[in-house]
């Protein structure tokens, strides 16, 4: 099940770098159609934003959010770090490539982020085939 796999690994991120985390996923019972491939880039993207908040956030709590609902699926990804200035932070390859992932599917990906309040990763993707 992917949002099994997806709790236990952020799970074990936040726990190695003692960062407090809200892991709120839907009921796994909930059946959701997306082709493998397409699932795929959607962990990616997950996993990216994961690896970068324990990586460069710099924070002590983290929040992760996945729900669906009329045939999306809403991912947020957020953190009390350090946070960036927008604009001036290059895209390095990890941004740039959820970024590719998300136009991929036409999906939208949103990266914000305040100067010592934290960034939030927000994608919405649908999930049945178009």
């Amino acid at each position: 099940q992917l949002f099994i796999r997806m709790k236990r690994y952020a799970a074990d991120m936040f726990e190695g770098k003692n960062i407090k985390a809200d892991l709120i996923f839907p009921d796994t019972t909930e059946k959701l159609s997306m082709p493998m491939d397409k699932r795929r880039d959607f962990y990616l993207i997950f996993k990216e934003a994961v690896n970068n908040l324990v990586k460069y956030a710099d924070a002590t709590t983290a929040i992760v959010k996945v729900t669906t609902e009329h045939h999306m699926i809403h991912m947020e990804v957020s953190d009390n770090g350090i946070g960036f200035e927008e604009g001036t932070m290059g895209y390095g390859n990890g941004l740039e490539n959820m970024k590719q992932r998300a136009e991929k599917w036409k999906a939208t990906l949103v990266v914000r982020s305040v100067p010592t309040q934290g960034t939030s990763i927000l994608l919405d993707m649908k999930v049945s085939q178009a």
